[in-house]
């Protein structure tokens, strides 16, 4: 995980590319804590109003399971967040009182596409597909 000075740096970078190119983008900045860092929300904090400082139109806070992190994380921050959601470990609904635009479901809706994908090859093919490759000629996908 990059420092909290390098990360802001890599947000404002992004921003001034936008800007000088004439494309609106939305920066939505990853606190990556939760995941793989060190899991302190005051860390989490600092990170997501920095990054919204930088230019970051909201914060990403990957990791937030229960409603009362996710409106303590909210309440903390000075800007937009858009908390993951992962079925089965998120309560459903808004968060009284949050700020949120949005709630990520992140990758799920691929893995769950992909999945299904897998299993349609199989009742056609029998086996997964495959694909033909420069390094094998029947490598599996």
């Amino acid at each position: 995980m990059l420092s909290i000075e390098d990360a802001t740096a890599a947000v404002a970078a992004v921003r001034a590319v936008g800007e000088r190119a004439g494309v609106p983008i939305v920066i939505n900045a990853r606190t990556d804590v939760f995941l793989g860092g060190s899991g302190d929300p005051a860390e989490a904090v600092e990170r997501a109003n920095a990054y919204l400082s930088a230019g970051a139109d909201c914060a990403f806070a990957i990791g937030l399971a229960d409603r009362e992190t996710i409106r303590a994380f909210v309440g903390a921050v000075d800007g937009p967040v858009s908390p993951a959601r992962a079925p089965g470990r998120a309560e459903r609904g808004r968060a009284p009182g949050t700020r949120r635009r949005c709630a990520s479901i992140g990758p799920w809706a691929m893995r769950a596409a992909s999945s299904l994908t897998r299993r349609i090859g199989r009742s056609c093919f029998g086996a997964a597909p495959t694909r033909r490759s420069p390094r094998s000629s029947r490598t599996p996908i």
